[in-house]
């Protein structure tokens, strides 16, 4: 089932959407964004809308509330590739003006004091999914550890 007909049951239905990943390599145009018009569509439906992204989209367009979103280049953090490396990040520069990493934006609706530390994330979410173990020691190492796909 595609991303737009999973959404598209989520709203007939009258649930809450999940957080999820829009933009993939085959989106029907390259040039196209993040978001096509027709998942923006779909979007549409939903009682509040919040983005939290870089750039300007069909979904900023009609969302609810904007939150300006950091770049690559100005997060700190944990990413796992398409193989299952898990691999530390290291912002570049520090987010400008009111722009806020996604893991920040995630402690503040938690209302978490103080800022996201990624070590200390990555001890929390090893100790509560198997998945993530290996990652309990909170240091990657320069070439990251690779995690065990789940049986």
């Amino acid at each position: 089932m595609g991303w737009v007909s999973e959404a598209q049951a989520d709203v007939i239905q009258c649930r809450p959407l999940a957080p999820r990943a829009v933009g993939d390599s085959r989106s029907e145009s390259p040039t196209m964004g993040w978001v096509s018009e027709a998942q923006a569509d779909v979007i549409k439906k939903v009682p509040l809308v919040v983005c939290h992204d870089i750039l300007p989209s069909p979904v900023s367009a009609f969302a609810h509330y904007l939150l300006p979103g950091a770049t690559f280049a100005e997060k700190d953090g944990t990413f796992v590739n398409h193989s299952g490396l898990a691999q530390a990040v290291q912002w570049g520069v520090t987010p400008a003006g009111e722009c806020r990493t996604d893991g920040q934006v995630f402690l503040e609706l938690l209302q978490r004091r103080g800022l996201a530390h990624a070590p200390t994330l990555r001890k929390e979410l090893a100790a509560e999914i198997k998945y993530f173990a290996p990652l309990a020691g909170g240091d990657l190492g320069e070439y990251g550890i690779p995690l065990e796909p789940p049986k």
